[in-house]
């Protein structure tokens, strides 16, 4: 997997975070044009996932994220959820320079889109750290009523 802004990327690291594997080594095993991706955050519960994925404001997915993305609500079992970001107001610590408002902080949320299991999708809508919560915790009620498939 390639990190398109590595020096943006080392200034907030996540909770656990136990370094980058180099994914480069894999580039044109798949063809030419197909490149391994990641999630930002996968949620599993009773054979339902839930998957979110962050992009700055104005951002389009791309081809081949887009195809897996609906590859795997083709399955039935997979919601996504496109968390839209601003980057206003993220400012430098004057002693260290890191970033102490991190442009994917849960404030600077602004929009989310939801593809729900099937195909239904949703236009981005308004929406807050709050009321991506609450869509999440509907979403686990949901799962909770589901049964592991064997």
């Amino acid at each position: 997997m390639t990190i398109y802004r590595k020096d943006q990327f080392g200034l907030w690291l996540p909770a656990d975070f136990d370094g980058v594997f180099e994914w480069d080594f894999l580039d044109g095993a798949f063809g030419p044009s197909i490149r391994p991706m990641d999630h930002d955050c996968v949620i599993e519960r009773n054979g339902q996932f839930l998957v979110f994925e962050t992009k700055q404001s104005g951002a389009t997915l791309k081809t081949g994220p887009r195809i897996a993305f609906e590859a795997q609500q083709s399955l039935g079992c997979f919601t996504h959820v496109f968390l839209h970001f601003t980057v206003d107001g993220a400012e430098r610590c004057q002693e260290c320079g890191r970033v102490t408002q991190p442009p994917k902080h849960p404030d600077a949320i602004t929009t989310m889109e939801i593809w729900k299991p099937g195909g239904q999708q949703t236009l981005p809508q308004r929406a807050s750290s709050g009321d991506v919560r609450a869509f999440a915790e509907r979403w686990f009620t949901y799962a909770n009523t589901k049964t592991r498939a064997a």
